[in-house]
């Protein structure tokens, strides 16, 4: 039976996560095996099984274990990972956000406006959408972050159907549309996470997750592209610098 110090006036369920996470950081708990039971911890701990659930979703929101109910906590990673931050100023820190983050597409399909319908993105009426699916993880560490979903117009087939395979189609994008952008709208929200998304981040129907929306327009306010990513709200924090201008 593991001991937890009585020393240390910290809540139960912190001293207990602190001692997960040094087994996680020795390797005691490798990368990708299951942690032991919820019943298996309460028994080990001799404690409740609220003040486990407590813990674990401590080494949840650090980044270490991904729970998934009939399924277990796996573990993600040795060490924490910071979440990811998304700041922006001006179009430049919106290529570095894309630069940071590797976005795997899992779907490539056609939809038509006319017969197919997404309200959250507005899309224009009566035409033809490139609709791209997939993942985005962090460059350096290959944690997923998000859900991700694109609209492209339809002109641009042959620069997504060119692309090598494994290619970043986000900045296979981003470039053929070069100086053509001219604003880009954005618009953050909380909303229960849809069935599409659920699996691709490791969440349950109904969760709460973080939809950021970003619309891509020309100088006649045509839209060129558009995305909408779904994070989970414990891997997204989003920070602003704005300048008076002189």
């Amino acid at each position: 039976m593991a001991s937890l110090s009585k020393i240390d006036n910290r809540p139960q369920y912190v001293r207990m996560a602190d001692v997960l996470t040094d087994r996680i950081r020795s390797g005691c708990y490798p990368v990708d095996s299951l942690l032991p039971t919820e019943a298996e911890l309460c028994l080990e701990f001799a404690t409740s099984r609220h003040t486990v659930r407590e813990a674990l979703r401590l080494l949840t929101n650090s980044g270490l274990i991904s729970r998934r109910q009939g399924s277990g906590s796996r573990v993600l990673c040795r060490s924490e990972e910071a979440l990811y931050v998304h700041a922006l100023g001006n179009f430049t820190d919106v290529l570095r956000e894309v630069s940071e983050t590797r976005f795997t597409a899992n779907i490539i399909e056609e939809v038509d406006t006319r017969v197919f319908s997404c309200p959250f993105m507005k899309l224009p009426e009566r035409r033809k959408w490139l609709r791209i699916t997939g993942v985005r993880s962090d460059a350096s560490s290959n944690r997923a972050l998000c859900f991700s979903m694109m609209f492209i117009n339809a002109t641009m087939r042959d620069v997504v159907e060119s692309a090598p395979e494994g290619t970043d189609l986000s900045l296979t994008v981003s470039d053929a549309l070069g100086d053509s952008v001219n604003e880009i709208q954005q618009e953050i929200s909380v909303v229960p996470v849809p069935q599409e998304v659920a699996t691709s981040v490791d969440l349950d129907p109904g969760n709460l997750t973080v939809q950021f929306l970003r619309r891509c327009t020309d100088v006649n306010g045509e839209m060129l592209v558009g995305s909408a990513n779904f994070y989970p709200v414990d891997r997204f924090s989003y920070g602003m610098n704005v300048k008076r201008e002189v």
